[in-house]
């Protein structure tokens, strides 16, 4: 995926830190990637998702929809992966705060709201998800940090990228003060990823319970029914 010329990320004001993978560095985004993790996201994560697939969903999600996925740049908590030789970004770990809804009421206000059906069915597992989950009502926490997606490119992928910008993120989370990292894991892989950064497995969902009709009956065939999530307190600094 690459950074437009027009909105390169790679300037002096984006320092860029080494990815301890040959030929590959790191790079917080900013806003004026915006419309290359767009493309990152729905060419990988949107294209490749296995419930996604299971569902049929897969090129039917609304371009409105990932745009406001990719919109998170804007927190500045998003890491970059970029090529040395192409400055092509290939890998991206979209993160975000999340804090205590309030939001809840108004995003399911949001997606009654949405007109496509798939995104509509997508946006409200989600948010079904983040409901039962309610890291809240586990954690003292005024607001956590949430690695929402991490999107490779097909020809940048076994390299380790996924665990690497995971690393960078929790980094980045300490850097910032923050005292909770949460994970929703929808495959083995990323479960795994998880465990090797010692988060702790808070809750593990059935995907199946979450549809009925067909859709239960495509979701029934996953190689796996499980979603976990994981979590990672981290210590409290003296802000002094």
């Amino acid at each position: 995926m690459k950074s437009e010329k027009s909105t390169t990320c790679h300037d002096q004001n984006s320092p860029s830190n080494p990815a301890g993978i040959p030929g590959i560095r790191f790079q917080r985004a900013k806003p004026e990637d915006i419309c290359a993790v767009h493309k990152l996201l729905a060419n990988s994560f949107f294209r490749d998702e296995p419930i996604l697939k299971a569902l049929g969903l897969v090129g039917k999600i609304s371009e409105e929809f990932i745009a406001e996925r990719a919109s998170a740049v804007r927190e500045d908590l998003t890491i970059l992966a970029i090529d040395d030789a192409s400055d092509d970004i290939i890998a991206a770990a979209i993160n975000q705060t999340i804090q205590p809804e309030a939001s809840l009421n108004g995003s399911a206000k949001k997606i009654d709201q949405i007109q496509c059906p798939h995104t509509k069915k997508l946006a409200k597992f989600w948010h079904d998800l983040s409901v039962q989950t309610n890291v809240f009502s586990l954690y003292n926490v005024p607001d956590y940090m949430e690695v929402s997606y991490l999107a490779t490119s097909e020809a940048a992928r076994g390299k380790g990228l996924a665990e690497s910008l995971t690393r960078e993120s929790i980094a980045l989370a300490k850097e910032l003060k923050k005292t909770l990292v949460c994970i929703y894991c929808t495959n083995f892989a990323s479960a795994r990823i998880a465990m090797k950064m010692n988060m702790k497995m808070i809750r593990v969902h059935c995907i199946h319970k979450f549809f009925h009709g067909e859709d239960l009956v495509a979701v029934s065939k996953l190689p796996h029914d499980k979603i976990y999530v994981f979590a990672l307190e981290l210590p409290v600094q003296d802000k002094n």
